[in-house]
């Protein structure tokens, strides 16, 4: 289910109550613990863990812009993560905002499964009369817009500031 924040949330919970019914002396063994506080222990146990053996690839926070609604991309979007955005954006569409802007500052990377979710919503965007803009894309992501020419189906911007006036014209 898709969350403000990070889609990670559970798992993260999970992790905690593992780490605190556990000793640490296993943990400790493996290099995961390195001081001495039972806090700062599960802490930097799950920062390492997340980091070494969960592919957390993207992560996605919602915020909204006077009537507006802001979906902001941290990372990359490939075939793993494209599925949480399609969450996202379903989750949006069940509140009709008058419009969805995709903050892109922090996106890296686009799949082809990444474009996909924004091809898939293009049609039931306009069917719903909801406005859709991104902006603030690095040129890397904007390059591959243009290749693929989807900046004639999709408006995109440099700044939020255009793309309000953009989906207000």
């Amino acid at each position: 289910m898709y969350k403000k924040t990070c889609f990670f949330d559970k798992n993260y919970k999970d992790l905690l109550l593992w780490t605190q019914k556990r000793k640490f002396g296993l943990l400790k063994q493996l290099g995961f613990i390195k001081t001495k506080k039972k806090k700062e222990k599960i802490s930097i146990f799950l920062k390492q863990f997340f980091n070494k053996y969960v592919n957390i690839s993207m992560q996605l926070s919602e915020y909204e812009v006077a009537e507006f609604k802001v979906l902001k991309i941290i990372g990359d979007l490939d075939a793993s993560s494209s599925i949480y955005l399609d969450e996202a954006f379903k989750t949006l569409l069940q509140n009709k905002p008058k419009a969805i802007l995709i903050d892109c500052t922090h996106l890296q990377y686009i799949a082809s499964a990444g474009l996909g979710v924004f091809i898939s919503y293009i049609d039931i965007l306009e069917e719903e009369n909801i406005y859709f803009a991104l902006f603030s894309m690095n040129e890397k992501v904007k390059n591959v817009f243009q290749l693929l020419g989807l900046e004639k189906l999709l408006i995109i911007t440099n700044t939020i500031e255009e793309a309000k006036l953009k989906i207000k014209n």
